[in-house]
């Protein structure tokens, strides 16, 4: 709220990958199956809810829809889930792609991994231009290019695909 007294209940992509390496973190620190549980319902989410399948990527986020988050769940299976805003960003595709190569890792899930590059191979193929940067919106093909956010976070998921992989282009890249 406005008044910072009600939490937001929006399902951000970024939000949850940032959450998802956190809980990674601290089941492989410490042990404690409680992350390596609460990392795994963070995955079926994504998987349910935010990714486009075809053609590879993340969406960007789930509507708000207090009602019904704070429903239980006998009531929210007779209630319309809030809707998926379709836009898919650079930026964010990149860092849940990061998340999802840890994830893969950790959970020792290759399907997690070859999602990750389809989809940050999409970025790079689908919006990068010469001299113009990487797109920020996947979605359209004017969308605005160069912005700092996408490049160093793109950058950063190649190298872990690099890291991951070992496949030269994602270095090249």
């Amino acid at each position: 709220g406005r008044d910072w007294t009600k939490p937001s209940c929006e399902k951000l992509l970024n939000v949850n990958a940032d959450t998802l390496e956190l809980l990674l973190d601290g089941w492989l620190v410490l042990g404690d199956t409680r992350y390596r549980e609460r990392a795994a319902d963070i995955i079926r989410y994504i998987r349910n809810n935010l990714i486009n399948r075809e053609p590879a990527g993340f969406f960007a986020s789930q509507a708000a829809d207090e009602h019904y988050y704070d429903s239980n769940a006998t009531t929210r299976r007779h209630l319309k889930s809030p809707p998926i805003d379709r836009s898919e960003y650079a930026d964010y595709t990149a860092r849940m792609a990061i998340s999802f190569v840890h994830a893969a890792e950790v959970f020792e899930d290759s399907s997690l991994l070859e999602f990750a590059v389809a989809s940050l191979e999409r970025v790079v193929l689908d919006t990068y231009q010469r001299g113009k940067g990487v797109g920020h919106n996947l979605n359209n093909g004017e969308s605005v290019r160069g912005l700092l956010i996408d490049h160093v976070t793109v950058s950063d998921a190649l190298l872990e695909l690099y890291q991951a992989t070992d496949r030269d282009a994602y270095l090249d890249l």
